[in-house]
Protein backbone atom coordinates (compact mmCIF):
# COMPACT_ATOMS: atom_id res chain seq x y z
CA UNK A 1 0.00 0.00 0.00
CA UNK A 2 1.55 3.25 -1.09
CA UNK A 3 2.18 5.59 1.24
CA UNK A 4 -0.77 8.77 1.16
CA UNK A 5 0.54 12.34 0.97
CA UNK A 6 -0.38 14.35 3.74
CA UNK A 7 -2.12 17.47 2.76
CA UNK A 8 -2.96 18.88 6.01
CA UNK A 9 -0.24 21.81 6.02
CA UNK A 10 -0.37 21.58 9.84
CA UNK A 11 0.43 17.81 10.04
CA UNK A 12 2.90 18.72 8.28
CA UNK A 13 4.61 20.90 9.86
CA UNK A 14 4.06 18.55 13.03
CA UNK A 15 5.69 15.98 11.35
CA UNK A 16 8.62 18.20 10.87
CA UNK A 17 8.51 19.50 13.70
CA UNK A 18 8.64 16.05 15.61
CA UNK A 19 12.22 15.05 13.03
CA UNK A 20 13.67 18.21 14.53
CA UNK A 21 12.52 17.31 18.04
CA UNK A 22 13.70 13.77 17.14
CA UNK A 23 17.36 15.17 16.14
CA UNK A 24 17.32 17.35 18.90
CA UNK A 25 17.39 14.83 21.66
CA UNK A 26 19.86 12.59 19.31
CA UNK A 27 22.27 15.40 19.74
CA UNK A 28 21.44 15.60 23.71
CA UNK A 29 21.40 11.92 23.91
CA UNK A 30 25.12 12.05 22.35
CA UNK A 31 26.06 14.76 24.67
CA UNK A 32 24.87 13.27 28.04
CA UNK A 33 26.96 10.37 26.42
CA UNK A 34 30.05 12.14 25.88
CA UNK A 35 29.51 13.56 29.21
CA UNK A 36 29.07 9.87 30.93
CA UNK A 37 32.55 9.33 29.05
CA UNK A 38 34.17 12.35 30.78
CA UNK A 39 32.86 11.63 33.92
CA UNK A 40 34.41 7.98 33.63
CA UNK A 41 37.70 9.64 32.52
CA UNK A 42 37.05 11.45 35.80
CA UNK A 43 36.64 8.58 37.92
CA UNK A 44 39.48 6.98 36.71
CA UNK A 45 41.87 10.16 37.64
CA UNK A 46 40.29 10.02 41.16
CA UNK A 47 40.74 6.66 41.92
CA UNK A 48 44.66 6.97 40.23
CA UNK A 49 44.84 9.47 43.19
CA UNK A 50 43.20 7.84 45.76
CA UNK A 51 45.68 5.47 45.22
CA UNK A 52 48.78 7.36 45.06
CA UNK A 53 46.97 9.35 48.77
CA UNK A 54 47.19 5.05 50.32
CA UNK A 55 50.64 5.00 49.62
CA UNK A 56 51.67 8.05 50.85
CA UNK A 57 49.46 7.96 54.09
CA UNK A 58 51.43 4.18 53.96
CA UNK A 59 54.79 6.11 53.73
CA UNK A 60 53.91 8.29 56.09
CA UNK A 61 52.79 5.49 58.64
CA UNK A 62 55.76 3.58 58.38
CA UNK A 63 57.96 6.63 59.16
CA UNK A 64 56.07 7.34 61.93
CA UNK A 65 56.32 3.66 63.10
CA UNK A 66 60.48 4.40 62.10
CA UNK A 67 60.64 7.35 64.62
CA UNK A 68 58.44 6.16 66.94
CA UNK A 69 61.58 2.74 67.07
CA UNK A 70 64.10 5.17 67.03
CA UNK A 71 66.82 4.67 70.19
CA UNK A 72 68.81 7.01 72.45
CA UNK A 73 72.58 7.38 72.12
CA UNK A 74 73.01 5.69 75.58
CA UNK A 75 70.52 2.75 74.56
CA UNK A 76 72.35 2.12 71.20
CA UNK A 77 75.78 2.39 73.09
CA UNK A 78 74.08 -0.44 75.19
CA UNK A 79 72.67 -2.65 72.62
CA UNK A 80 76.35 -2.43 71.44
CA UNK A 81 78.11 -3.72 74.43
CA UNK A 82 75.57 -6.42 74.55
CA UNK A 83 76.15 -7.29 71.21
CA UNK A 84 80.09 -6.87 71.28
CA UNK A 85 80.25 -9.54 74.56
CA UNK A 86 77.83 -11.93 72.85
CA UNK A 87 80.18 -11.86 69.66
CA UNK A 88 83.09 -12.87 71.77
CA UNK A 89 81.15 -15.55 73.49
CA UNK A 90 80.32 -16.54 70.53
CA UNK A 91 83.61 -16.69 69.34
CA UNK A 92 85.02 -18.11 72.57
CA UNK A 93 82.64 -21.07 71.98
CA UNK A 94 83.81 -21.69 68.35
CA UNK A 95 87.24 -21.59 69.47
CA UNK A 96 86.43 -24.40 72.09
CA UNK A 97 83.76 -26.75 69.17
CA UNK A 98 87.23 -26.39 66.72
CA UNK A 99 89.42 -27.38 69.23
CA UNK A 100 86.85 -30.64 70.47
CA UNK A 101 86.65 -31.30 66.73
CA UNK A 102 90.87 -31.32 66.21
CA UNK A 103 91.31 -33.36 69.21
CA UNK A 104 88.22 -36.02 68.06
CA UNK A 105 89.95 -35.85 64.79
CA UNK A 106 93.34 -37.25 66.36
CA UNK A 107 91.54 -39.99 68.46
CA UNK A 108 89.79 -41.13 65.52
CA UNK A 109 92.57 -41.14 63.29
CA UNK A 110 94.66 -42.91 66.20
CA UNK A 111 91.84 -45.88 66.57
CA UNK A 112 92.08 -46.07 62.93
CA UNK A 113 96.27 -46.58 63.12
CA UNK A 114 94.97 -49.15 65.73
CA UNK A 115 92.49 -50.80 63.85
CA UNK A 116 95.26 -51.28 60.82
CA UNK A 117 97.52 -52.86 62.88
CA UNK A 118 95.26 -55.23 64.55
CA UNK A 119 93.95 -55.88 61.14
CA UNK A 120 97.83 -56.44 59.94
CA UNK A 121 98.49 -58.63 62.73
CA UNK A 122 95.46 -61.13 62.65
CA UNK A 123 96.43 -61.25 58.82
CA UNK A 124 100.18 -62.25 59.51
CA UNK A 125 98.60 -65.26 61.49
CA UNK A 126 96.14 -65.84 58.91
CA UNK A 127 93.41 -65.00 60.82
CA UNK A 128 91.60 -62.83 58.13
CA UNK A 129 91.43 -63.66 54.92
CA UNK A 130 93.82 -61.01 52.82
CA UNK A 131 91.23 -58.42 51.35
CA UNK A 132 91.52 -59.01 47.43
Amino acid sequence: MPKKKISNPIVVEMRRGFKEMRKGFESVDRRFESVDRRFESVDRRFSRIDKKLENIADIVGQHDKTLKTLVTRDEFNEFKKANLNAHENLGTSLEKLDQEFVSFTRANDRLKERVDTHEAALQKHKMLPVAA
